[in-house]
């Protein structure tokens, strides 16, 4: 075995090149893992497997996992196998690979992930009964509790402070130009407008940047506390954060400034205060989805297991009521050019949804956008799949087969 470090840095080095849509240069530095390692880390499978499935190379990682028998048949090797068989309609090889899989009498990643591929398996053949029993079996025994209240006292608190105090939250010096963050919680159609979006010539998706919660975090520790740490945050830092988010989503990917960046930050519940404080003059996208609709979506989807309030309607519930009473507020008191968006709009008639918000951000009408489909980008998030398809209507009262598990109290989010 070579030294640790050469490995994990070739290793990093192919993770890196994966997330940047880069197969070709992921395939050969997984290749180069595989080989120091002489098949004794899966590190190097696992990530050439990812990367030939997410680019939809599927004869390639058919003849992948043939050559690798050994791998093929751990637990993330069968799972490869199941998406195979799944994305190539075999659904009984599928389901009883992932079956197996899920009664694997030790917890690992591949077995939460194989329930919740078992789940979205069982539903697409309209078996909703049997997928939601699935998805809350695996919720029960793998996804951590969560404070809901944690996500809510600080929307709350912030939502409740006075305009004037929001206006005079402390800004970075200068404002970044070209520069769009989507405002959402997961699963409400934002990896399909960012796809149709990086379709524009002028307009480049950047993905999820990791960095605003990690903002946050700072001006929290600086500040002692949040949101109260926004209020007091020093003009330098507030700089210094500007400078490394252009080097992570421009600078690095070379982007001249009349480009403009989309980064689809996704979650909303602490991230608007640092969009005003380290983003002045940010455009921002806010999407909403019919409150049902999403939460069957979040439930029955693989998260990560710390994110423990997508582990029950009850617990999304909660969050989706959070997010609808105090973001727009909030958004309002900050000053910040908001986009509102609704995903049934944006499905029932893109066209209409879509020249407003580039008129937004003065940018030509172009009908690229339309065709998301043909766009060869990789995408990393649990939408991967349906992105590839054009435009469609399969996601609109999808919760209407799952009936059964809502309560009146859904009512008042309509």
């Amino acid at each position: 075995m070579p030294a640790e470090t050469e490995y994990q840095q070739l290793l990093r080095e192919a993770m890196g090149a994966h997330r940047r849509g880069e197969t070709d240069a992921a395939l050969q530095l997984a290749g180069q893992c595989i080989a120091l390692s002489r098949g004794a880390d899966a590190g190097g499978y696992v990530v050439s497997c990812e990367a030939l499935f997410r680019a939809s190379r599927l004869d390639e990682l058919r003849d992948f996992l043939d050559l690798a028998p050994e791998y093929s048949a751990q637990p993330h090797g069968q799972l490869m196998r199941a998406r195979l068989a799944r994305r190539e309609n075999r659904f009984a090889e599928a389901e009883t690979v992932l079956s197996a899989l899920v009664q694997h009498p030790q917890q690992t990643p591949a077995r939460r992930v194989a329930s919740f591929e078992l789940c979205l398996l069982l539903d697409r053949q309209g078996r909703y009964r049997e997928a939601w029993q699935v998805a809350v079996a695996e919720h029960a025994r793998s996804t951590r509790p969560y404070p809901v209240d944690s996500l809510v006292a600080p929307l709350q608190n912030t939502a409740a402070a006075p305009a004037e105090e929001l206006r005079q939250l402390p800004r970075a010096t200068n404002p970044l130009p070209h520069t769009a963050c989507f405002l959402a919680l997961p699963r409400s159609g934002t990896t399909l407008l960012e796809q149709m979006l990086d379709c524009h010539p002028r307009i480049r998706g950047v993905g999820e940047l990791p960095l605003l919660g990690p903002f946050g975090d700072q001006l929290a520790q600086a500040g002692g506390g949040w949101p109260i740490g926004a209020a007091r945050a020093s003009r330098p830092l507030l700089n210094r954060l500007q400078a490394q988010y252009r080097e992570a989503c421009r600078v690095s990917l070379q982007l001249p400034d009349p480009i403009w960046t989309l980064d689809k930050t996704v979650f909303p519940m602490a991230q608007p205060l640092v969009l005003a404080a380290v983003l002045p003059g940010v455009k921002v996208v806010r999407l909403t989805r019919q409150p049902r609709d999403n939460a069957i979506s979040l439930l029955l989807n693989n998260f990560d297991p710390s994110w423990g309030w997508t582990g029950s309607l009850e617990s999304i519930r909660q969050v989706i009521a959070a997010e609808r009473r105090y973001v727009p507020a909030i958004l309002d008191k900050l000053g910040l050019a908001v986009r509102q968006i609704r995903f049934e709009d944006l499905v029932a008639d893109p066209e209409s949804v879509v020249r407003p918000l580039l008129a937004d951000w003065d940018l030509d009408w172009d009908p690229s956008v339309l065709r998301p489909e043909s766009n060869s980008r990789i995408v990393h998030t649990l939408s991967h799949e349906q992105v590839r398809q054009s435009i469609n209507r399969q996601g609109i009262n999808r919760w209407k087969n799952y009936e059964f598990a809502f309560g009146p109290e859904w009512d008042d989010l309509e």
